[in-house]
């Protein structure tokens, strides 16, 4: 099961990912989000990152040129789009980035798994619904729908992750990977024992150092 740390935003923080390896660091590039850093603050963020870890830069409602321009900054691995982006605009950036485009959905129930799964995106990212929010709520998704929908295609889940509540969602939903961002701080901060903690959930008390 892959993992994603989201929310990034110190040299710091990627040095935390070097040391636990999780699968994915994810960078908020769009303005207006309590964890959103510039995208010269993100390169430099970046450059502390191991060659293990994947970068994933996080865009809302961004036109593609905004996130070309991006690109031309941040050296990324994944672009993950958290609005209203079409598949048009998947395709589109798919074919002029090369990178692999994700896709958040605000899950309400199975229908809008549905229309997600028709956009072309290579992954999903399911998580809570909160009324005029976009993502970092910290509020659960609804975990029965989601294992009630059986998405058919790889997706993370995601919303109010946290070490306390990590198993007990993946027994009920056994997602591709789980994507967690307040679950992994305290304070607002990056927390050192709850990212180690969520590697030891998914890896195992064995093997979370390999």
């Amino acid at each position: 099961m892959d993992i994603k740390f989201c929310g990034v935003r110190t040299g710091q923080d990627a040095i935390f990912c070097n040391i636990l390896k999780p699968d994915y660091m994810g960078i908020i590039l769009s303005p207006g989000f309590r964890r959103t850093i510039t995208p010269e603050q993100a390169a430099s963020v970046v450059r502390y990152l191991s060659p293990s870890v994947r970068s994933v830069g996080v865009f809302v409602n961004a036109s593609t040129a905004e996130i070309l321009r991006t690109l031309q900054i941040v050296p990324l691995h994944v672009i993950q789009l958290h609005g209203q982006e079409s598949a048009s605009q998947i395709a589109q950036l798919q074919t002029e980035t090369h990178l692999p485009v994700w896709k958040a959905v605000r899950v309400r129930n199975t229908d809008d798994i549905r229309r997600a799964e028709t956009l072309g995106a290579n992954r999903l990212i399911l998580e809570g619904y909160v009324p005029k929010q976009i993502g970092g709520t910290g509020i659960k998704a609804d975990w029965n729908t989601i294992a009630q929908a059986s998405p058919k295609q790889p997706y993370f889940l995601a919303g109010g992750l946290t070490p306390d509540n990590l198993r007990t969602a993946m027994k009920i939903v056994t997602p591709y990977g789980v994507d967690l961002s307040s679950g992994t701080e305290t304070g607002g901060v990056k927390d050192f024992r709850k990212m180690q903690e969520i590697i030891r959930i998914v890896r195992g008390e064995l093997t979370w150092k390999k």
